[in-house]
C-alpha cells in the first residue's frame, strides 16, 4: 500500500537509513514531476528519547546555510496519520545518482581532486560560520553526487556548533550524545580521548580517510583513529596517483591536529591540481606555459641577458680604466729611483697586456744658461731730460743775461 506523508509526499523507494532515520525517495503528488528525499525519524529503544531532538537540531543547524556542496533540509514537520504518525521528518532535494559508496576503488586522480575540492569547500563554509559548524560524520555514504557530477555533503544529524572555550559539562543529553556520535571508521584519533572536545580538524581527518578509501578500496583503519593511536600506520596508496595527492591525503590524517591543513588550504591545493589536469599537465611538475608565452618569455630573458651583459661590460671597462690610472700613478711612484749621479731611472714598465719590459728613462737635457742683459745705451740729456727742465734752463739763461747787461 502506498504511504502518503501529510497528503503531499508519496514514498516510493527506500534509499537507506542510519541510527536515527530512514530515507525515502518520494514524489510530490501536488506538483507532478517533482521528486524529493524524505528523511523520517526511526525510533529505537536506544534513541526514543533522543531522536526527535536530534532531527529538530539538524534542521535548526542547517536552516540558514546556503552552499552548492551542502544538501540542507528544505522543510521540517511531523507526520500526521499512517504508520509514521507523530514522527518528525525532513524534506530534502533528491540526488538521482546516489552516494559515492558504489564507486569505492574506482576513483581516478581527477575524481579524487574533485571530491577534495567540493567537500573541503563545503567544510570551509561550515567552519567559517559564527559559531563554526562541525559535521562529525563525513563518510562515503554521506556524500552524494549531484546532477552535474558535483559532490554534495549531507546528513547533519550529529553536527554541532563549536564555541571557543566551551564547557561541555553542562550540555544536554542530546548535545553530549552528539559529541560521541559518528561512524567509528572515520573518527579522528583525538575523538577517542577521554573528555574530548570537538575540533574542526576532526572533519579534515574524516575527509582524508574518505578519499583514501575511494582510491584504495578500503579505509585506512578499520577502527578509525583508535588504530592510529595504538601505533598502526597507513598503508601507502598506489603510485599511479600523483605524489602531491598521496601526500595531501596523508597530511589530512596526521595525529597532530595543529599540523592538519585547514579546509581552505585543501580547496586551494585541489583547484591548482585540477587546473593542471585540465591543461593536460602532470600534477607533480611545474606548470608549463603555452608556446607563445614561452617564446615571449625567452625573448624577454634574452633582452634582459643582453642588458645585463652590457652593464657588466661597462662596469668592467670602468673598473679597468680606474685600475690602469691607479696603476700608472703607483708605477711612477714606485718604479722610479734616483741614481748616484742624481739622475732618475725607471725600474719597470707594464706593456702589451702585462708583459714586463725594463728600460731606463733618460735624464732630461740641461736647460741653456740665460744670456746677460745688454747695458743700457747713454743718451744726450736733450734726448733724455724731461720738458720742464728745458723751460727752467731757459729762464735761468735769461736771468743771467739780464744781470750781465746791468753790470756792464
Amino acid at each position: 500500500m502506498e504511504e502518503i506523508i501529510n497528503g503531499k509526499y508519496s514514498l516510493e523507494t527506500w534509499l537507506g537509513g542510519g541510527s536515527f532515520s530512514d530515507v525515502w525517495k518520494a514524489s510530490d503528488i501536488q506538483v507532478p514531476g517533482v521528486v524529493k528525499a524524505i528523511k523520517i525519524y526511526k525510533p529505537t529503544a536506544q534513541t526514543e528519547s533522543l531522536g526527535r531532538e536530534i532531527m529538530m537540531g539538524e534542521y535548526g543547524i542547517m536552516a540558514n546555510t546556503n552552499h552548492p556542496n551542502l544538501l540542507r533540509p528544505d522543510y521540517f514537520d511531523y507526520c500526521r496519520g499512517g504508520k509514521y504518525d507523530g514522527r518528525p521528518f525532513l524534506v530534502l532535494s533528491f540526488c538521482e545518482r546516489g552516494n559515492i559508496k558504489s564507486l569505492m576503488g574506482k576513483f581516478s586522480e581527477s575524481d579524487a581532486w574533485h571530491l577534495l575540492r567540493d567537500i573541503a569547500s563545503a567544510l570551509d563554509y561550515l567552519h567559517s560560520q559564527n559559531p563554526p559548524i562541525l559535521h562529525q560524520d563525513i563518510k562515503p555514504e554521506n556524500i552524494l553526487i549531484g546532477s552535474n557530477g558535483e559532490y554534495i555533503l549531507t546528513d547533519f544529524g550529529v553536527s554541532v556548533k563549536v564555541k571557543p572555550h566551551q564547557d561541555f559539562s553542562d550540555k544536554s543529553v542530546v548535545e553530549r550524545a552528539k559529541l560521541s556520535a559518528g561512524t567509528l571508521t572515520y573518527m579522528a584519533p583525538e575523538r577517542f580521548q577521554k573528555n574530548q572536545k570537538p575540533l574542526l580538524s576532526n572533519d579534515v581527518w574524516a575527509l582524508g580517510a574518505t578519499i583514501y578509501e575511494m582510491l584504495a578500496g578500503f579505509p585506512p583503519f578499520e577502527l578509525g583513529g583508535s588504530n592510529q593511536r595504538n601505533g598502526d600506520e597507513i598503508q601507502p596508496l598506489d603510485n599511479k596517483y600523483s605524489e602531491t595527492l598521496r601526500n595531501t591525503i596523508l597530511e589530512t590524517m596526521v595525529q597532530d591536529t595543529s599540523k592538519r591543513p585547514q579546509a581552505k588550504i585543501l580547496v586551494e591545493k585541489a583547484d591548482k591540481a585540477l587546473d593542471r589536469l585540465a591543461k593536460g599537465l602532470p600534477v607533480d611538475e611545474p606548470e608549463d606555459e603555452t608556446p607563445n608565452d614561452v617564446e615571449h618569455e625567452e625573448e624577454q630573458n634574452k633582452e634582459l641577458r643582453n642588458d645585463e651583459e652590457q652593464r657588466e661590460t661597462s662596469l668592467q671597462n670602468n673598473l679597468k680604466s680606474t685600475q690602469i690610472e691607479e696603476s700608472a700613478v703607483s708605477d711612477v711612484d714606485n718604479n722610479t729611483t734616483e741614481t748616484d749621479d742624481g739622475s732618475s731611472e725607471f725600474k719597470k714598465t707594464m706593456v702589451d697586456g702585462g708583459n714586463a719590459t725594463y728600460e731606463p728613462i733618460p735624464d732630461p737635457e740641461p736647460l741653456p744658461k740665460p744670456e746677460p742683459l745688454p747695458e743700457p745705451e747713454s743718451r744726450p740729456i736733450s734726448q733724455s731730460a724731461p720738458a720742464w727742465l728745458y723751460v727752467v734752463a731757459a729762464i735761468v739763461g735769461l736771468a743771467i743775461g739780464g744781470l750781465v747787461s746791468f753790470i756792464i
